[in-house]
């Protein structure tokens, strides 16, 4: 066994939450870099609010031990403090960081560990200042830019250099280096090893559609999405992944009385799979676009929240989606008709998305953590 020194060098902490409300992307691209790190003989931890069962895609995706807060806590402000995020819980962030010093000099058995990841946007600079003399880097994921935050790295996976810089220069200090862009994006192995999307003449051949809404699905935009291709003139071939069963029978019923063909998929372990065999891919701009790109996968966005409109920009000025504002069945009917009846802007997009993303980005971030 490796002595404490060695061990605390080697040690990464991850600071997240999720939920059905907020999604899990935070977790999952957490889950991301930490498998990263694991490959480079990292042990890596995860302290998050289990404030309901999480999914088994969403526990299986870390590579290490996951630590639950005391329940009620999620790291958000209490009475009298700022809340950034404030519907997510009502603990303090003194308190959030006592429990996350506890973990480290209990359970992981060091007071200081080599990282401290925090992608949370509850927690800002207070909560870094309690933490920061127990780690040797504290490392932030953010794409909100909206509090002062005291990191030694930053990652916006969301935003170009230029507009990171100009966001995040008045709420880090000087010596803080920023990652931005998609170069940096925390893509999952699966899709940075998995050969690249099909490119396929459609002549007769139905387009095959995807449609991702993200993990959670609060506002039901799957079965919006779902219902206004109902009346495309062309024949589909739709395929629909949601990451929970609560809206399954609605899709289903949904499915049942389209001419489409309509394949509905619970938590698919085989998204670089699925992706290959897409030729239009209908999606929230979330993470997911970064793992579209590097696919080769076009695609049609649309941003749930307003931290998404980065992600839709980038993609779409480098020529690898097109943005839609509203669901109305003559603007996406439109697009859509578009895209799958010239070939060319297919294929074009295509190559846009892979120049755009590499699939690496994981591994340049892990490299910054283990190599400063």
């Amino acid at each position: 066994m490796a002595d404490s020194e060695s061990t605390a060098r080697t040690t990464i902490l991850f600071r997240a939450d999720g939920s059905s409300r907020i999604g899990f992307g935070h977790i999952m691209r957490c889950s991301t870099l930490a498998g990263r790190l694991v490959d480079h003989g990292a042990t890596v931890h995860l302290l998050c609010s289990f404030e309901e069962e999480f999914p088994d895609w969403v526990c299986s995706s870390f590579p290490g031990e996951m630590h639950s807060l005391p329940v009620g806590m999620g790291g958000h402000a209490g009475a009298g403090e700022a809340s950034h995020q404030g519907t997510w819980s009502a603990a303090s962030q003194d308190d959030d960081a006592s429990h996350c010093l506890d973990l480290m000099s209990g359970t992981i058995g060091s007071e200081h560990v080599g990282c401290v990841v925090v992608d949370h946007y509850g927690l800002d600079s207070r909560w870094h200042q309690l933490i920061r003399p127990s780690c040797a880097m504290l490392f932030a994921i953010d794409d909100l830019g909206d509090r002062d935050m005291e990191v030694d790295v930053l990652l916006d996976q969301n935003r170009s250099e230029e507009a990171a810089t100009a966001l995040y220069s008045k709420r880090v200090k000087n010596d803080c280096r920023i990652l931005a862009g998609p170069s940096w994006s925390l893509v999952r192995d699966q899709f940075s090893s998995t050969g690249k999307r099909n490119a396929r003449s459609l002549g007769e051949n139905p387009p095959r559609i995807l449609i991702l809404m993200g993990g959670s699905d609060p506002d039901s935009l799957t079965a919006r999405v779902l219902a206004t291709l109902a009346a495309f003139p062309r024949e589909l071939e739709i395929t629909v992944v949601i990451g929970e069963s609560g809206q399954l029978e609605r899709l289903q019923n949904l499915a049942s009385s389209m001419s489409h063909v309509v394949d509905i998929r619970v938590a698919e372990r085989d998204m670089a799979g699925l992706m290959s065999r897409t030729d239009v891919a209908i999606s929230a701009a979330g993470s997911t676009v970064w793992e579209l790109c590097c696919m080769g996968v076009p695609m049609i966005l649309f941003a749930k929240e307003v931290n998404q409109f980065g992600v839709i920009q980038q993609a779409e000025m480098a020529g690898a989606a097109v943005r839609l504002t509203d669901f109305g069945a003559e603007a996406l009917h439109a697009v859509l008709g578009t895209m799958i009846g010239e070939g060319d802007l297919l294929n074009s997009m295509s190559r846009a998305g892979q120049r755009l993303v590499d699939g690496q980005g994981a591994l340049r971030v892990s490299e910054v953590i283990l190599k400063s």
